[in-house]
């Protein structure tokens, strides 16, 4: 059996494992275990230079570090852009967020996601570990004015994060507070369990607890540390499970190496003490539906509790599949809207109707979720609050 994989899914740069706050969530207060710094320019340009030559596209320049703290950011990120292959998305916490990084992104970055995780103050600072929050909100705010001044083309997003400090948060307070403006989005996010972080995790379904095995970061992952190490999974913040190391061997041949096709192998036969990162985890909770379940779920109670009259939408299929799956299906939904209503349905028999049309259902509530354009149906329809209708939503995924 072959073990050769596509290109990874997730390719991420780390430019720096340099830090100027310890997340609660994350695993470099536990320490990392490695020497901190920055990544020699030259080697970055080697590393762009074989993603071309091996068509493997990067994704991130982040892996456990700020990458505004790169002090050669702005020539690395000028360099991807004549030479680089994949988005090359750059995240960032956005309290080094000052006039200078921000002409640097706005001249060199296709995509930049600023962390901001919280509305909430108290929550922000027990996330972030630090009392920026004002500060942060200020940098963005002059970062998304600044974008549109100039009429860039470069993509701001701001993420929310869910998590057991914030549960309750709703999504709707970053998206008014900041506004909508063009190549601005706003997306929501879970915490992981990670095998060396804290925990800030909502829930760990009992499914992907026992299925860890078939975990697919192994096989969808690459991530090259400062010094070039490779390991094939973004918890890895140690480089504990390395594969190989740029630039003694090229990233194509690396990714399809043995080294990477052995690990696999080990990781789905169920082979113990091997893979010492992969021992200790108790696997992937991903932004999908197990990811979002438990959130619904106690929304749903509520609403079937206070016999709420619900629209949901968009009529897309994770919509479906949640009403399939979670509590949501113990709800009145009187109707699901949809900008194209014509030609979709539902297995329950609830009307598909367009958003213009579900006054006449007399909802009381609508509820909102699309992994791609949440924030977008947020503002096109906010106007129903005007009219009583509460709105509830679901932040999208990160692209």
């Amino acid at each position: 059996m072959s073990f050769r994989v596509a290109p990874p899914g997730l390719f991420q740069v780390e430019i720096t494992n340099v830090c100027n706050i310890d997340c609660a969530m994350c695993a470099r207060p536990a320490g990392l275990n490695r020497n901190i710094g920055h990544m020699d320019l030259d080697l970055f340009k080697t590393i762009v230079d074989q993603s071309w030559v091996n068509q493997m596209p990067i994704h991130w320049f982040h892996h456990f570090g700020e990458t505004l703290a790169y002090p050669y950011l702005r020539e690395a990120l000028s360099y991807f852009k004549e030479h680089g292959y994949g988005p090359g998305r750059v995240s960032t916490n956005a309290i080094l967020l000052n006039d200078e990084k921000i002409d640097l992104l706005l001249e060199n970055a296709s995509y930049v996601l600023c962390c901001l995780d919280s509305m909430q103050p108290e929550a922000y600072r027990r996330i972030r570990n630090n009392n920026h929050f004002e500060k942060v909100k200020d940098n963005i705010s002059k970062f998304i004015r600044e974008n549109e001044r100039r009429g860039s083309n470069t993509t701001i997003v701001v993420q929310f994060l869910r998590t057991s400090y914030n549960q309750d948060e709703d999504f709707s307070m970053m998206a008014e507070h900041f506004g909508r403006h063009q190549n601005v989005k706003f997306i929501e996010k879970r915490t992981d369990k990670h095998p060396n972080g804290g925990d800030l995790t909502l829930f760990l379904p009992e499914d992907e607890v026992e299925n860890r095995r078939n975990c697919v970061k192994l096989k969808t992952e690459l991530c090259i540390l400062v010094d070039g190490t490779c390991v094939p999974c973004c918890w890895d913040a140690k480089g504990e499970q390395p594969i190989g190391k740029v630039p003694d061997e090229d990233i194509g041949a690396i990714w399809h190496g043995h080294r990477h096709r052995e690990m696999q192998r080990q990781l789905k036969d169920g082979v113990n003490g091997k893979l010492s990162l992969c021992d200790r985890c108790a696997g992937p909770v991903s932004d999908s539906l197990f990811g979002i379940a438990e959130r619904i779920n106690a929304w749903a109670g509520e609403w079937a509790r206070d016999k709420r009259r619900v629209v949901l939408a968009p009529t897309n299929p994770m919509i479906l599949k949640l009403l399939e799956n979670t509590a949501l299906r113990d709800v009145n939904v009187v109707a699901l809207a949809d900008r194209e209503p014509r030609g979709k349905t539902s297995s329950h028999g609830i009307p598909v109707v367009s958003y213009d049309e579900i006054g006449a259902f007399a909802p009381d509530l609508m509820f909102v979720f699309s992994p791609a354009y949440s924030s977008e149906i947020y503002f096109d329809q906010r106007h129903w609050r005007e009219k009583g209708l509460e709105l509830v939503v679901l932040g999208g995924y990160l692209d």
